[in-house]
């Protein structure tokens, strides 16, 4: 028999709820289809037969088993393969005009409302594997135009807004021609892509805050650590035979962090939160609003430099931006890091307190 643990683990969905049958009209004619449902997730032997046909075709036929996972050009690259990535790659997907001007506004409202209370505000997207690597994509995938809605925004902005992207791009792709800043097997940086991205983050924030200064490589020690599969492995069930060395950051002398309290449900309703401390008042606070790529070893750097570090993740809306958490936390700097391939789907707005905030002087903001 399949367990629920396996679904979750393997097809990263939940499993059929066993059916229930009561005597409305309603119930009667869902019935069979509920059962229909549970009974295909629960089959004898299912488990098992998932697993060969995933081996048989990747090992055989060099195809994966899940229609979410691409395998590259290098076999053992694998890539996103959502249809919604896919299109994005292509250059299938474009923004309107009516979305470029949309996050616009939202980010200038943010910036503004964060700056009349002397925040300042940083907007970062972390790029999708496909972009630092278009090299290794399968061949079939031809694209339509080279353009990206990353590209789009960002030269909409430069040439609309004082609002600056920290681009991460250009210090990937400078990195990977002597180490690998993505997993292989994972749709995320790994923890040197991350140290790398952290670098380029706290370059731009030590222009308004100088004694924040980044990390040197001198400063920490890179291992190889083996370890399995990662969530696009996972897709074709296959993790645990597809393993590989990634590299592992430890900081030479790192600040003596600690976990700190986190905010109650009053406050957030972020679905993942964490908070550090240093005990050292002359650090600035921060709070990062963030997708799953910030726990990929980019807090744990980016903590060393705040005597308290917020980071909230809400799944169901990574571009969240809480105006009750800056009031509760009064920090000196915001975060806001997205994932390249959510600004299509992404429909940014504000609270009512943000985007009605008129500032009554505005000055261009340091970054």
């Amino acid at each position: 028999t399949t367990s629920r643990k396996t679904i979750r683990t393997f097809e990263q969905r939940q499993p059929a709820l066993p059916p229930k049958l009561n005597f409305s009209l309603a119930s009667i004619e869902q019935f069979p289809e509920d059962l229909e449902d549970y009974y295909n997730d629960f089959y004898g032997f299912r488990s098992p037969l998932i697993r060969w046909h995933s081996l048989i075709k990747y090992f055989v036929f060099d195809l994966p088993s899940s229609p979410n996972t691409l395998i590259g050009k290098k076999k053992k690259w694998l890539f996103y393969g959502e249809p919604q990535a896919v299109d994005y790659y292509r250059g299938i997907t474009q923004l309107t005009p009516e979305q470029l001007e949309g996050w616009r506004q939202v980010l200038e409202q943010r910036r503004n409302w964060l700056a009349s209370q002397e925040i300042a505000y940083y907007f970062v997207i972390a790029p999708n594997k496909d972009t630092i690597y278009p090299e290794l994509m399968p061949q079939a995938l031809n694209r339509i135009r080279q353009q990206s809605c990353f590209d789009q925004l960002v030269g909409y902005l430069k040439a609309n807004s004082d609002i600056q992207v920290i681009d991460l791009r250009g210090a990937l792709v400078n990195a990977k021609t002597e180490n690998r800043v993505y997993f292989l097997t994972d749709t995320h940086w790994n923890e040197l892509g991350a140290f790398i991205s952290y670098r380029a983050i706290m370059k731009t924030v030590s222009i308004r805050f100088p004694n924040l200064q980044p990390m040197e490589f001198a400063d920490i020690e890179i291992r190889r650590v083996k370890q399995p599969g990662g969530d696009l492995a996972k897709f074709i069930a296959i993790d645990d035979l597809l393993s590989e060395k990634a590299p592992q950051i430890l900081p030479r002398n790192p600040r003596q962090v600690v976990a700190g309290q986190v905010l109650s449900k009053t406050i957030t309703s972020s679905s993942n939160q964490s908070v550090t401390e240093i005990s050292d008042p002359a650090l600035p606070k921060m709070v990062m609003f963030h997708d799953s790529f910030t726990m990929v070893g980019l807090g744990t750097y980016l903590s060393q430099h705040f005597r308290r570090a917020v980071y909230l993740w809400n799944v169901a809306s990574s571009f969240d931006f809480n105006p009750k958490v800056i009031r509760h936390e009064k920090p000196d700097i915001v975060i806001q890091q997205l994932v390249e391939r959510a600004l299509p789907s992404t429909l940014p707005s504000n609270y009512p307190e943000v985007s009605t905030f008129k500032p009554t002087s505005h000055k261009k903001q340091r970054q």
